[in-house]
């Protein structure tokens, strides 16, 4: 089973794109099950919570080995995401962990671009404009109060249809063959691009175009793992409204500051089905990202073990690590029959490092791992 941590950039507030506003998301996922009726994935749905440090408990916990991907949804327009956070990215990537990066229009979500290296997929007003000057300029003109990148691909409820550029990447796959051709629409959807230092690891799988001036933007990025890329896969897309309750049914509700029409164009056998399809195919190519090989549960853990404070911030490194880490170490030493020395050394049964028992298993080459 797969470990996933859907995470916002913002502390739990009511009238805002708190997780909860994402739960037909974590509903979804939690319910792909393997062949003998077992769950695929673990789900964790949590918003910010940051230690006297600053830094983000659950993307420590990411970057000591605690989940297999991490799905970041920016929806601050403060700057939320600290260099302690960045650098638990960084760790988790280094690992090979998946990583899905969206946001929404104008600034809102570009403490994004702070991530090293895929940060400049996603583009912002002040944060990593789009390359093309022509494009600093408003295109939806209705909701007044929001600026440019504001791509109107249709309303809230309703169903955008995408452009998916060839090859297929598997991503844009539906179930039985051939391309998705829908998903949510917003009246105001930022973007993405490929950045050049990924330019041969990265590409555009699928494009929208704007029902206000007929421009075609950036949906989707994807970037596949490597050194070059700096770690494990990423998926950027250009909007959390792809992924949000209320574009998947407006009856679920939003903030009270979301105040444009609403569509129904969602209610469409196919575009619900491809909406869903797109979030099932992120999860299955996200969590191919730590290549072949059984990377189990005991190996990751034994990562962290290894490398726990390796690399991470003086100042993470002095606050320690989050309660929900160390009682998930504290679980798997009791369940792997694990003990503790008094000099804080842990041992597998009498005489044995973690090591040991692990190479003994045969369950992987730990070379590749450290």
């Amino acid at each position: 089973m797969q470990r996933i941590l859907i995470k916002t950039t913002i502390p739990f507030t009511e009238d805002d794109w708190h997780v909860g506003r994402f739960s037909l998301l974590q509903q979804h996922l939690r319910s792909f099950t393997d062949t003998s009726g077992k769950p695929l994935y673990e789900v964790d749905a949590r918003d910010r919570v940051a230690n006297h440090a600053n830094c983000d408990v659950d993307l420590l916990a990411a970057g000591e080995g605690a989940y297999d991907q991490v799905w970041l949804i920016g929806v601050d327009s403060t700057g939320a995401l600290t260099p302690g956070d960045t650098d638990a990215i960084d760790r988790f990537r280094h690992s090979g962990g998946g990583l899905l990066l969206t946001r929404d229009h104008q600034d809102l979500g570009s403490s994004l671009c702070t991530i090293s290296v895929i940060g400049a997929t996603q583009h912002f007003q002040r944060a990593n404009p789009e390359s093309d000057r022509s494009r600093h300029c408003i295109d939806d003109a209705e909701s007044l109060q929001i600026s440019w990148p504001n791509y109107h691909s249709g309303c809230n409820g309703d169903a955008q249809r995408i452009l998916v550029a060839q090859p297929l990447h598997p991503l844009m796959e539906r179930t039985r063959g051939g391309a998705l051709e829908w998903l949510p629409a917003h009246p105001h959807e930022g973007v993405v691009s490929v950045p050049t230092e990924v330019a041969e690891v990265a590409r555009v799988v699928a494009t929208g175009r704007s029902l206000r001036t007929g421009n075609t933007f950036n949906l989707i990025v994807v970037v596949e793992a490597g050194e070059r890329s700096g770690g494990g896969r990423v998926v950027a897309d250009s909007s959390f409204h792809h992924f949000c309750d209320c574009n998947w049914d407006p009856a679920a509700g939003a903030p009270s500051f979301v105040d444009e029409p609403w569509g129904d164009g969602m209610r469409s056998p196919d575009a619900h089905s491809d909406a869903r399809r797109y979030v099932e195919n992120i999860a299955t190519w996200l969590g191919s990202s730590r290549g072949p090989g059984p990377l189990t549960p005991e190996v990751r853990r034994l990562k962290r073990f290894t490398r726990r404070h390796e690399r991470a911030p003086e100042s993470c490194r002095a606050a320690g690590s989050n309660r929900a880490t160390s009682l998930r170490q504290n679980r798997w030493m009791e369940r792997s029959n694990l003990t503790t020395s008094p000099r804080g050394k842990t041992r597998a049964g009498v005489g044995f490092s973690i090591e040991t028992k692990i190479r003994q298993s045969g369950l992987i080459n730990l070379t590749h791992l450290m």
